[in-house]
């Protein structure tokens, strides 16, 4: 697991519709807000419309990390919540694993320079998840 103030674990995910690979670096410069979640988890998708509104409305980078299940399954879920931000699927649980993430959700927020600044195990709202941003920023 990943202390505040490390560098955040790198990893290399697909996209569940174009297959497109995405690596976490790749997002450098930028403040990001890495969310593990799962369809059937009921707190993940009560977060999910906050998500979406600060993905929306912050300097911050939305980016989800589903836990192993099917790209339609995934994709539906993103249709069905209009979630614009993007997700990738962890299809072996590794990168998981490396965030230390046991139960869904979990967020890590991570400054421009790939360095994690604060970090939630269950899910974000109000003033955790406005105080997670700030701490990337």
């Amino acid at each position: 697991r990943p202390a505040i103030g490390e560098l955040a674990p790198d990893f290399l995910l697909e996209t569940p519709e174009t297959h497109e690979l995405v690596r976490l670096s790749d997002l450098r410069g930028q403040p990001v807000l890495l969310n593990f979640w799962a369809t059937w988890c009921g707190p993940c998708r009560t977060e999910m419309p906050d998500l979406q509104e600060a993905h929306d409305t912050e300097d911050v980078v939305v980016f989800a990390v589903n836990s192993q299940e099917p790209d339609a399954a995934v994709t539906r879920f993103m249709e069905e919540f209009g979630l614009s931000f993007p997700a990738v699927i962890d299809r072996d649980g590794t990168v998981r694993e490396h965030y230390g993430v046991i139960g869904l959700p979990a967020t890590f927020f991570i400054d421009g320079d790939g360095v994690l600044r604060a970090r939630n195990f269950g899910p974000v709202y109000g003033d955790l998840l406005a105080d997670g941003i700030e701490a990337a920023r």
